[in-house]
């Protein structure tokens, strides 16, 4: 059985492995046979499930022209960020953090953290944020607030 902490970790690794819906489905077999080698069947089917989810799953829609996960960049107080995934799609930006506990006040600071570090970087683009708890496939979004 594995820790809360440990359950976290292993859907992360799991979910940075992953572009989109098509690209989870062409390498399915390949990831559930890693996963259940690894004793992580659980992780496996639950990241399955939250991939395929119509809302919990939808920024892993096919179409994306870029896709960033777990990549670190340093936010605009000089901290390194690293959000779990950002989705770019034309002018548009999506940035999505998963969690495994239930929801903190503190996990939409970290998110909204990340949208104005975005917003700096590509001024004219759309900035979206949202958290998705992988276990409830709670979703819930984020609006970059600004500080003035």
């Amino acid at each position: 059985m594995l820790t809360e902490k440990s359950w976290g970790r292993a859907v992360h690794a799991l979910l940075a492995e992953v572009r989109d819906r098509s690209d989870w489905m062409n390498r399915r077999a390949k990831l559930k046979a890693k996963a259940e080698s690894g004793g992580l069947r659980e992780v496996f089917e639950a990241v399955d499930a939250l991939i395929q989810h119509p809302k919990a799953g939808e920024t892993f829609a096919d179409g994306a022209d870029e896709v960033l996960a777990e990549r670190d960049w340093i936010g605009s107080d000089g901290e390194i960020q690293r959000p779990d995934r950002v989705v770019r799609r034309g002018n548009r930006w999506e940035i999505v953090d998963f969690k495994t506990g239930s929801p903190k006040p503190e996990h939409k600071v970290q998110v909204q953290a990340y949208l104005r570090t975005l917003a700096v970087l590509d001024p004219g683009a759309v900035v979206e944020g949202r958290l998705v708890y992988s276990q409830s496939f709670e979703v819930a979004e984020v609006q970059l607030e600004t500080l003035f």
